[in-house]
């Protein structure tokens, strides 16, 4: 059973908003798109999550989105940037697409594997060498999943996420990571899971993007 958390004051106990960042914009906009789901989620890493952050529930909201990206196009400074906007063919698509659009860059998208992890096929779009490069993600937890794009982003890169769980230095590569909240929930070894214990139905989080 999946349900949404809608409440602002839970929302601040399980989201940590960046310094510098509008808490309670960023928190009403969560609450409106009930982007935060409370269930059994198995993770991509193989752990398990009471938790999982949804992040196409804010992208089918058009007016959520562009408040998504006027907040991370502000905080990195990229209104007049001219860079090359990479993502993956993901629930990062129509953030990255509304920040391409916003700086008046183009948009080059990655394909995904069978695992759903990002790949160095080109979808669509073409990099140009020579420019910087800005990387689009909805959620960063290890970062592991980047190195594709990263790989095939002109340096210097630097990466715009919703949120990330980042706590080392970013990854290889990337000079930055610009993000507007950070998860305070921790995910456990499925060995570890009370709800599996429980026997709670497993939900696969690639399944929700």
């Amino acid at each position: 059973m999946i349900t949404r958390i809608r409440e602002v004051a839970q929302l601040e106990r399980l989201l940590g908003v960046e310094t510098g960042v509008d808490a309670k914009r960023v928190l009403r906009l969560v609450a409106e798109s009930g982007a935060l789901l409370r269930g059994h989620f198995g993770l991509q890493s193989g752990a398990h999550s009471s938790y999982f952050l949804r992040f196409r529930a804010i992208g089918w909201e058009p007016e959520l989105l562009e408040d998504v990206v006027e907040l991370l196009v502000e905080r990195a400074e990229l209104r007049e940037a001219r860079v090359n906007v990479l993502c993956a063919e993901s629930a990062a698509f129509a953030l990255a697409q509304r920040v391409a659009e916003t700086t008046t860059n183009s948009l080059v998208v990655v394909a995904l594997d069978r695992r759903r992890r990002p790949t160095k096929e080109l979808r669509s779009g073409a990099v140009v060498q020579g420019a910087p490069s800005v990387i689009v993600s909805d959620i960063l937890t290890t970062g592991e999943s980047l190195r594709p794009l990263v790989e095939l982003a002109p340096p210097p890169a630097e990466v715009l996420a919703f949120a990330s769980r980042l706590s080392q230095p970013p990854p290889e590569g990337v000079t930055r990571v610009t993000a507007l909240v950070r998860p305070l929930w921790e995910s456990v070894a499925k060995e570890n899971c009370d709800m599996c214990r429980a026997e709670a139905p497993l939900i696969p989080a690639a399944e929700l993007n």
